[in-house]
């Protein structure tokens, strides 16, 4: 396909026009449209964008792996990388780890992340992510490197406490998950009030703690250790887990619930209060 350099004008209006057809479900106008753009410049990344989202839409996903990598690789042949070229970078390796890991491609999905992290070191959300696919392509050491013991999100504490529990570390497990359900007091009553012997509670107890996205990558794993949610119920059931949550609900909205939470969260009284809640809750095993 040899290059077209139409007026960067008229291609922002194509590009509009696709966007407007994609927004209103018109799958087949936009995906023509998006040709379009891409046509019109092809040595330029956005197109590839556009239609990488269509391919999306469409549930299209290995095209959409493809169109998000050309994107990648137009911005990676920009010598030097311009400023706003790196949000169009972080944009299109999104959209690749996205198509990715709907079609479990999980080394390939990992690779985008990295690239990611590299652009944003510090964000917390990504490293989550990444740890969500080790764990899903079998490495769920891997996996726990990447989960911060002390988790200011719940559902990364959530995560670290499943990982801890396949790796048949129930004292860690019971390190992250108690510290998700001071994170948030609502996981302690979805999981209290699930019923063992009601698959369809179970369900959605596990999705009400771990939201619809993240349980519906991880369904698989969680059919393979049906105990873990027998044992995070367990847990949020133990008096006193409960005492600390009640703490939490009763301070909230005072100026006292900040530094009850830090206390209560503190990691080495985690860790000293461990063995005591495994022995007396009958989780420590054999």
């Amino acid at each position: 396909m040899q290059p077209v350099h139409a007026d960067r004008e008229d291609i922002g209006i194509i590009a509009l026009e696709a966007e407007s057809l994609l927004q209103a479900g018109k799958l087949d106008e936009a995906l023509a449209m998006a040709g379009e753009v891409v046509r019109a410049d092809i040595d330029r990344p956005e197109g590839f964008l556009l239609l990488g989202e269509v391919h999306l839409a469409r549930m299209e996903h290995h095209e959409a792996a493809g169109a998000f990598e050309r994107a990648v690789r137009k911005v990676d042949a920009e010598k030097p990388l311009r400023d706003e070229s790196i949000e169009t970078l972080a944009t299109a390796l999104s959209g690749r780890t996205k198509a990715l890991m709907l079609t479990a491609q999980w080394d390939a999905a990992g690779a985008c992340l990295r690239r990611l992290r590299q652009l944003a070191p510090g964000d917390q959300g990504l490293s989550q992510l990444l740890a969500e696919v080790e764990l899903l392509g079998g490495r769920p050491q891997a996996a726990m490197a990447l989960l911060h013991p002390e988790a200011g999100d719940s559902a990364a504490a959530l995560l670290r406490g499943v990982v801890a529990l396949m790796l048949e570390d129930r004292e860690g497990a019971v390190q992250a998950l108690r510290r998700a359900f001071l994170l948030d007091p609502a996981l302690r009553t979805h999981l209290a009030a699930c019923d063992d012997a009601d698959e369809d509670a179970q369900a959605a107890a596990i999705d009400a703690c771990l939201g619809a996205q993240l349980i519906e990558r991880l369904d698989a794993l969680f059919e393979d250790i049906p105990e873990t949610l027998e044992f995070m119920v367990e847990l949020a059931q133990l008096p006193e887990v409960e005492a600390e949550v009640r703490l939490i609900r009763e301070l909230d909205g005072t100026a006292q619930c900040a530094q009850a939470r830090t206390d209560l969260l503190d990691a080495q009284r985690l860790a000293a209060t461990t063995q005591l809640l495994l022995r007396g809750s009958g989780l420590a095993g054999a």
